[in-house]
């Protein structure tokens, strides 16, 4: 996004999924606020095993919705396997929490990192236009 001023009360350095995050949700309380990223979207990214915890944070993003739509495979628990090849139990995330937060995302980072920083940018784009001095 172009500077129009040099005064910002946030400025956030790294447009990957915190990065983006944070400036969505700093420019949505009204916060004057620049967020700057030094590579171009998509770059190639290992991809992302979603936790259920992220599903608040989405809802509060407000692409929760987006997501519920997306091509993005639904996980709905985890299993571990130890260096010497030992597999855990299924963790199965519903059968602990019964709620719609239970289930998440396996993502690709190539197309989930430019889906949050397009968020953001709407986001601050909402905030409204920033003084010009």
């Amino acid at each position: 996004m172009i500077a129009k001023s040099s005064e910002y009360d946030c400025i956030v350095i790294g447009g990957g999924p915190s990065g983006s995050t944070a400036a969505a949700l700093v420019a949505e309380a009204g916060y004057r606020t620049l967020l700057l990223e030094r590579d171009l979207e998509p770059r190639r990214k290992v991809g992302e095993s979603l936790m259920p915890e992220t599903y608040w944070v989405f809802e509060r993003l407000g692409v929760l919705e987006d997501l519920r739509q997306s091509a993005y495979a639904q996980k709905v628990g985890v299993q571990f396997v130890s260096s010497s090849q030992r597999e855990s139990s299924p963790f199965l995330f519903r059968r602990h929490d019964p709620r719609d937060c239970s289930q998440t995302w396996h993502v690709e980072r190539t197309k989930f990192d430019p889906f949050l920083l397009a968020n953001a940018a709407a986001a601050l784009r909402r905030s409204g236009p920033l003084p010009c001095r």
